[in-house]
This record gives C-alpha cells, structure tokens and sequence, in this order.
C-alpha cells in the first residue's frame, strides 16, 4: 500500500480547471468548458474514496477524521470568497443585488447551492451572469455525496465485493435517472446529486481498484505499462473533445456526460503512461492543479461583479482578461498564505471547529443580507423603498398577476391544461376580450383585471411562454407552440368573442439562441384568420418598452449617479424593442387590425416611464421588460379606449 502523491492528477485538475475559466471568459471558444466539472467529480471521487481506502486499510479510520480532513480542504478558501464578497457587496451593489449574494453566500456556506440554484430556475429566473456564487453548485454536490458515502464504505468494508457490486448498481441507477431526468427536466439533472453520483463514484471504482481489490499495488501504481499508453491517449482525447463538441444547447449531462467522465478515468487509469509522465506531471500544469480549487472559486465571482458593474452588458475582452489575471494572482495567495497553513499546519483539533464557526458566521451573515432586503437601511429614506423593491414571485406569478401554471402555460404545457377558470363566466350582456400571446401578453393580465368593472367586459387568458400569437409558427424553444396557438383558434371559433388583444415580446423572436423569427406575413396571416373567424375588434400591441437592466433598477442606478429621482429616462433603455414596435406597425397597416403602441403610451421623446408614481417609486416593469402589477394597470387603463372602442381612459 502506498500514499505516494501523483503529480498527474494536479495536472489532470489544471486541465479541468482551465477549462472552466476558459468557458466562462470565452464561451464562444471553449464552448464545451463546463464539463472540467465533470472532470473534478471523478478526481474528487477517486481521491477521497481512495483515502477512506487506505484509512480503513490501516484501521486508522472515525468519521471525525475524515470530515475533519474535509473541513481543511474546503472551507478556508471558501470563507475568504464567501467573506470577501460580502464585503465588497457592502459597498458595491445595489440592494437588490446584495439580497441575491446575501441568499447565494447562505447557500453556499450551507453546501446548497446546487439546490438553490435547481429551486430558482425557470423562465423568469435572474440572468446566471449576476449571480456570483452560482458555482458553487458544484461544491453542493460533492458535499452531499460526502455524507452519505463515507457511511456505505464502512458498513460494506470487508465485504469488498458487495461493494464493488453495490458501486455499479449505483453508477447503472444514477446514469439512467441522469439520461431520463436530461430529457424531462434539464434544470434537475444539471443541478441535483443523483444524477451526478456516478461520476462520483466512477473515481470511487477506480480507488478500489487501486487500493483494495485483491492484488491492488497503490493509488499511483499501474501493473501493465504497456496498455497505459493507449488508455491515457484514448482519455485525454475524450476530455479535450468534451470541451470543444459539447456546448450548452447539448442535452447536459446525459449521454454526452460519457466524455469527459469516462475520459478522466481512462487517465487516472494509466499512472505510468508518457501522457501522464510528461504532459500532465510538468511543473506549471502541476502549479495549476495545485491552485485550481481557490481559482475555481475566485474566477466566477470576479467575472460576475464585473458584469454587474457594467450594467449587466457583455464584458469587453480585456475586462474579461484582467478578471481572470487577478483571479490568478488571488488564487495563488489563497493557497500560499491561507490553503497550506491551515490544511498542513496548526492545532489538529481547534482548527475544524474554528473554520465550522467562521462558516456558520458567514452563512448566518448571508441571511440577515437577505431578510434585511440587502440591507437597504444604507440609503436614505427617499430611495429605500426602491432599492429594497422586489417582484414577489410566488404571490404575482402563480397567485394573482400571470395565473401561471393554468393561464400562462411553461414551455411544456398544453392547451388542454388551460384551466376552466381562464375564461369568465357570463355577466349579462357583457363582451368577451380575449388575451392571447406570451409572457408579455401574460403582463397584460392584472391590469385588465384591475380595471374590469361588472357588465363591461369578460377577460379570457390564452398564455404560453416563448409563443407569440402567430398563426403556424414552429418555436425551437416550445416544440408545441403550433399546437397552442392552433388550439386558442378553435377556442375563438366557439368563444366568439369581441375583441381579441395580441402581444409578444416581438424583440425576442429574431431567430436566434432557439428563439422563432418573426415573420410580418404570419402576423398578417393571423390577423386575417381572425377576421375570417368573425372577430369585430383585433388588437394587436407592439413592443413593451425593454430595458438593458432590471427596471427597477433604472431609477436607483440615476439617483446613485446624479441623486435626483426621475420618473422618465432613455437611460438603459434597449432599441431594440422600438425597432420591434416599428415593425409590427407597418406589419399590420392596411389590415383589419388596431395598433396600439405600448411605447407611444409610456414613453416620450424616447424617454420611458420608469415609476407608476410621480410620489412614491413604484416601478412600471419588474425584470428587463415584463409589466409590474401596478405598470399593468397603468397600460391597460391607458389603453382601455383602444381595446374596447367607445371607453375613455380613466383618471
């Protein structure tokens, strides 16, 4: 038996780790970079079941050890990221940017990030590029799987071929939930550790085999030098091949998770192989492997605050280059001045419960960034209540503003799961107005409602996410939104309402990223199978104003700059979605259609409301382009003449 320290592994994890960074500063080129992680999960795996290995092997193992051991490995560089942005946080975000680390820095100093970040995706989840911490995910997995294993190896010690057997069972279950999950729900299988346990426990196959299996020689010892060559070869060619075929649109992890997975092993397999030796083993790469965990941390974070401090636009190249520099140079203080002293050095005893506390101070300090709203008390009274403003999704979305999950339909959902309850019932002679389009149709909701009075009109809401009210449109993004928007015609047939109102996020949809190209003839189309239909009044609005950062933020970023409140601004405001409502006004001029413009109604000399209230700030938009409850109001107030026909705006 041997514990003799493989270079090749640190040059294994440089690999990986560079990956990774490469990927986040230039996903363009290393499209697939992300996989590193997958990289780091079979080292991971192989490295610390083969120290259960030997522990056990020398009786010499307690859990105490062991968690111990992991509390030194991974919570000094941790804390000094998780310590360190907070305060820079302190000074240099905004509230609701500091709430969103507050929350991210509690996850993480809890290890659950991964479920943290599994909980909040969905199709108004905050950009990934604003969330410093996201990485972190990855540390969450480990952890958990670090629970549980330890307990399995040393209730099946002894017994070493049920736990080979028990290994692959494993592996076979957790690949297959990956496969299934990938499929169904991609969001799950990125971030949940059972579909990463087998990459895990691959390493931890590979620990047995060289640790102890009958005849097993040591961690870094290879019995047929002749067939590791080969294997090395065969690896690293998978591993590279990850990072450049595999990119984002894949279906991550699944099947093409075989690559850098089976491809890591297949090196760590073949100690002796000249690949190993001499490519991995060199002494940069090596330096690298060595720093890679602080680097890891550091590189994501300071990509992220810099993007955050550029209005959340896409970092200019040499923005991007310095992160990384300085990323660099504060990994390699991390390890030199707090890594090393702490792992190899100091009381073997008060340490851990040193770093457990300093980790609970920071996951504790975390939370009381996130309940104090982003400690908004540092700005004064006239601006608080906008810089601690937050969508409360769960009431608005679910509850009252978007129906979602009956009214407005996620990317899966079918027309038949429209609820009854998305169509009012009769009231006397009242018309019936029909809402159809996507999420920003979706917006539209609340503030017809709002303004509904009894015996004037019934509101039907026909919304589905990604899915522009286009007759025959085929969407990438929602395979069946055809389907839907099919089925809302048949609907109309037997409805015949009075008025159906059509919007879209008409910006979006310019055929990229999945995203369906407009097409104006289709929008002519449609309007005229309404009109076939016998609908008396089709409305179809243009372009909600769309704004580079959050609205909210709008307003709190000028007064950060020049400390004036303002109710209007071309400051961040997005052209993009002025060319669109250009657009669908000369799509459907000529036609059957009213236009209404929801930029000629909040905007004026190409400055946008960004405040309901000339009083109080409360802000028209909650994200980047979808109405407030109160901006809704506001807009289907303004437009009620327009929709209904003989209704003046009320005051």
């Amino acid at each position: 038996m041997t514990t003799d320290y493989r270079a090749d592994i640190d040059g294994l994890r440089a690999i990986a780790v560079l990956s990774v960074v490469g990927y986040h500063a230039f996903p363009r080129t290393v499209r697939g970079g992300f996989t590193g992680v997958d990289v780091f999960f079979v080292i991971s795996g192989f490295l610390i079941s083969g120290l259960i290995f030997q522990d056990l092997q020398r009786e010499r193992f307690t859990f105490k050890r062991f968690y111990a051991r992991r509390f030194r490995r991974i919570f000094p560089a941790l804390i000094v990221l998780l310590a360190g942005g907070l305060v820079y946080g302190w000074f240099a975000l905004a509230p609701d940017e500091y709430r969103e680390l507050g929350k991210q820095s509690a996850a993480g100093a809890g290890f659950s990030s991964n479920i943290l970040q599994w909980s909040q995706s969905g199709y108004f989840d905050q950009q990934a590029t604003a969330k410093p911490l996201l990485h972190l995910w990855s540390l969450g997995v480990e952890e958990q799987f670090y629970i549980a294993w330890p307990i399995i190896i040393v209730m099946a010690y002894g017994r070493s071929v049920r736990l080979l057997y028990a290994c692959c069972g494993l592996i076979f279950v957790s690949f297959a939930v990956s496969v299934m999950l990938t499929r169904s729900s991609p969001s799950a299988a990125f971030y949940l550790p059972m579909t990463r346990l087998w990459e895990l426990l691959l390493g931890a196959i590979l620990a047995y085999y060289f640790t102890i299996r009958p005849g097993a020689q040591g961690m870094d010892r290879n019995p047929s030098r002749r067939r590791a060559d080969p294997l090395a070869w065969l690896g690293l060619l998978l591993i590279v091949t990850a990072f450049f075929v595999v990119d984002k649109h894949k279906a991550f992890p699944g099947w093409w998770s075989l690559l850098p997975t089976l491809g890591t092993a297949l090196v760590i397999a073949a100690p002796g192989a000249w690949v190993n030796r001499t490519i991995l083993a060199n002494r940069p790469l090596v330096y690298i492997g060595l720093i890679s965990y602080p680097l890891y941390l550091w590189h994501w974070a300071l990509l992220t605050f810099a993007r955050i401090a550029n209005d959340g636009e896409e970092l200019p190249k040499s923005w991007r280059l310095l992160a990384i520099t300085i990323a660099f140079v504060l990994a390699w203080l991390t390890y030199v001045l707090v890594e090393k002293p702490i792992r190899f050095g100091g009381n073997r005893d008060a340490i851990p419960r040193l770093l457990v506390g300093s980790m609970a101070a920071c996951g504790l300090a975390g939370g009381v960034i996130y309940f104090t709203d982003g400690c908004a008390f540092r700005y004064p009274t006239q601006i608080r209540a906008l810089a601690a403003f937050r969508y409360d999704f769960e009431r608005d979305f679910y509850e009252q503003a978007y129906r979602g999950g009956s009214c407005f339909l996620g990317v899966n959902g079918t027309f038949a799961e429209i609820g009854p309850q998305c169509v009012d019932q009769p009231d006397g002679d009242s018309r019936l107005v029909v809402l159809w389009g996507d999420s920003h149709a979706a917006s539209l909701y609340p503030g017809l409602r709002a303004i509904q009075r009894p015996g004037q009109f019934r509101i039907a809401q026909f919304t589905a996410s990604a899915c522009p009210p286009l007759v025959g449109l085929q969407s990438e993004r929602r395979a069946n939104c055809k389907s839907f928007n099919d089925s809302v015609v048949e609907k109309l047939r037997s409805l015949r309402p009075e008025a159906v109102i059509l919007e879209g996020h008409w910006a979006l949809y310019r055929g990229s990223n999945g995203w369906p190209e407009f097409d104006v003839s289709v929008l002519r189309k449609t309007v005229q199978v309404l009109q076939e239909i016998g609908i008396r009044r089709i409305v179809v609005m243009g372009s909600l104003p769309t704004w580079k950062i959050y609205q909210p933020r709008v307003a709190f970023e000028i007064w950060r700059h020049h400390h004036v409140l303002e109710d209007r601004s071309k400051e961040f405001l997005d052209p993009a979605a002025f060319a669109a409502d250009a657009v669908v006004r000369n799509a459907i001029a000529g036609t059957a259609a009213i236009f209404v413009s929801p930029i000629d109604l909040l905007c004026d000399a190409g400055a946008c409301l960004i405040s309901t209230d000339p009083h109080h700030a409360t802000p028209v938009a909650w994200d980047n382009d979808h109405l407030s409850v109160a901006g809704s109001s506001l807009l289907a107030n303004l437009a009620l003449h327009s929709i209904l026909g003989d209704r003046e705006p009320r005051t």
